[in-house]
């Protein structure tokens, strides 16, 4: 390797927020992703860069720009290679219909004009190749998307298993900033949790819970239940998510309205460790049979505390 490469996922978007997929469709960053370039943009502040590449795509152009106001003298190129995966017809369609490429069926990806994983990463491999003939001892930031990154990690260091699979065991989150051995391919896989909650009112009781979880996964999602049927909550769907994205141990807050509308949530998710409070574990829970029937490990958090919301909301009369 003949340069230093940090490698930045673009901003949030109103697509990941809602689950859609994007491929090279051109959608802005969203509120949330503004304030998350922004972030990083500090974050990298005191970094230096000779050159930025940067995929075309608006989302990827905004996160530049936003680290590059701290960086004046940093030339930008943008590179078609560094669009994210095409995913063809798929594209603006529910990321429920994402569990259809992990198979990687050649004639599936034609019929719908997907683009296979292996052209994606010699596309990638391409661009890294040019780069390094031409550059020498230099930093170099590249501002892309979540599937480019992990074609720039195979390019370093091919994975050994098949690359489809390789693929999707890799998380890249928005706006962190990624050297190019800053995940270890030859290690396991990296372990997903999902873990539902309402989150009213979210307290220290709830925190507990999510640094307990995250204990026993290394990428915490936590699907929020919008509109639960045996409650009604205090505060907007809108200030749950915020309050929860804001919780250091969860890496992903997905909002769902309840698990019989959005059931698919719980099945075509790639998780492998199910949460539940151990007040659940004598009770019938919603979709109990669902996820037994995926075979995913299920863990009862204890609850070592007297905090909740329901004392919150008493205390406050």
């Amino acid at each position: 390797m003949n340069n230093e490469y940090i490698f930045v996922r673009h901003g949030q978007t109103y697509w990941n927020k809602n689950g859609i997929m994007h491929g090279q469709y051109d959608i802005p960053l969203n509120f949330t992703g503004i304030k998350q370039a922004k972030k990083i943009s500090e974050e990298l502040k005191s970094n230096h860069f000779d050159i930025c590449f940067c995929s075309p795509l608006q989302r990827a152009k905004s996160t530049a720009f936003s680290i590059l106001i701290n960086h004046k003298n940093t030339r930008i190129f943008y590179d078609e290679r560094l669009k994210e995966l095409s995913k063809g017809l798929l594209e603006g369609k529910h990321l429920n219909s994402e569990k259809l490429l992990k198979d990687e069926d050649l004639n599936f990806l034609r019929k719908f004009n997907i683009e296979s994983k292996m052209d994606f990463f010699y596309r990638v491999k391409s661009f890294i190749d040019d780069v390094e003939k031409r550059y020498k001892g230099k930093r170099i930031l590249i501002v892309a998307h979540s599937g480019t990154i992990k074609m720039l990690f195979f390019t370093f260091n091919f994975p050994k298993k098949p690359m489809h699979k390789a693929y999707y065991d890799l998380h890249i989150k928005n706006c962190k900033a990624y050297k190019v051995d800053s995940i270890k391919l030859g290690a396991s896989k990296m372990k997903i949790g999902f873990f539902p909650m309402v989150a009213d009112i979210l307290h220290s009781g709830h925190v507990l819970a999510l640094e307990e979880a995250k204990k026993h996964c290394d990428f915490l999602i936590v699907g929020l239940h919008c509109n639960p049927n045996y409650k009604t909550t205090q505060q907007s769907i809108y200030e749950r998510y915020m309050q929860l994205r804001a919780v250091k141990w969860v890496d992903e807050v997905i909002p769902y309205e309840n698990s019989v509308k959005d059931k698919d949530v719980f099945v075509s998710l790639d998780y492998d460790v199910y949460f539940l409070g151990e007040d659940h574990k004598s009770d019938d829970w919603e979709l109990k049979d669902t996820v037994e029937n995926l075979e995913k490990e299920i863990v009862y958090l204890k609850r070592k505390h007297g905090f909740s919301s329901s004392r919150i909301k008493n205390d406050s009369k």
